[in-house]
């Protein structure tokens, strides 16, 4: 592994470099070597969070994607995201506030007068001071 390492760090064009660094496989050295040549040169990426990669490896599964293009397509459609003009922004904003009038609406929905407290939130889901019930 360490002698392909140092291959892929060869230039291309020191074919002596591989002749006397690699004797016994020197076409498989070159063979190393061109398939680098040909590719655009790129830096890996290393997720070191588990959630991350969990969350990379489920949306690759479910689009039927690899990881290269799921994370390629995410970061894509947060960038694009930040690059929405403030009215677009706003347009979406008020598309999403008519949305959720008529879902009201139509499911006779009351919004509530004034937001929860948390010790209300805490009420409902059944948490004490000891934790759940």
């Amino acid at each position: 592994m360490a002698s392909y390492l140092a291959v892929a760090r060869a230039p291309a064009n020191h074919s002596s470099f591989l002749r006397y660094a690699y004797r016994p496989y020197p076409q498989a050295a070159r063979s190393v070597v061109k398939k680098i040549a040909e590719k655009e040169e790129s830096m890996a990426l290393n997720i070191k969070d588990r959630e991350t990669e969990e969350a990379v490896r489920l949306l690759a599964r479910r689009r039927g994607l690899s990881l290269t293009e799921a994370v390629r397509q995410a970061v894509r459609s947060e960038l694009d995201k930040d690059e929405l003009s403030e009215e677009e922004k706003a347009r979406r904003v008020a598309e999403s506030h008519r949305w959720l009038a008529e879902f009201y609406e139509r499911h006779n929905i009351k919004p509530a007068e004034k937001p929860m407290t948390k010790q209300e939130m805490d009420d409902i889901i059944g948490y004490d001071e000891n934790g759940m019930w």
